[in-house]
């Protein structure tokens, strides 16, 4: 799991696997849809957990096929928060994803 500290960002990396073997998908577009799921009380007003709070594309490793990563905005970074990370990718015309 990847840790991003408070007022720091840094890339969060992601293997796509298919048929159990690690690929690159079909033209490079993977996408992450970070949620908020901190459920934390003094927050007001209430982060719903299935809301996302944005989508971002993800960049390609060259270095490392199958890799791919995104940065999260430093504005979202400015409080203790726990993410859900939904990539979302297609391989070979299927629709695919995964979260943690």
């Amino acid at each position: 799991m990847a840790e991003i500290y408070v007022d720091q960002t840094s890339p969060i990396k992601t293997k796509i696997f298919w048929g159990g073997e690690i690929v690159d998908v079909d033209g490079n577009d993977v996408t992450a849809t970070v949620y908020d799921i901190t459920e934390d009380n003094t927050v007001n007003p209430t982060v719903d957990p299935n809301t996302p709070i944005f989508t971002i594309s993800a960049t390609k490793v060259e270095t490392d096929s199958g890799t791919y990563q995104v940065i999260i905005p430093l504005e979202y970074c400015l409080r203790n928060r726990k993410f859900k990370i939904v990539w979302s990718y297609v391989i070979d015309g299927h629709e695919g994803s995964h979260s943690y």
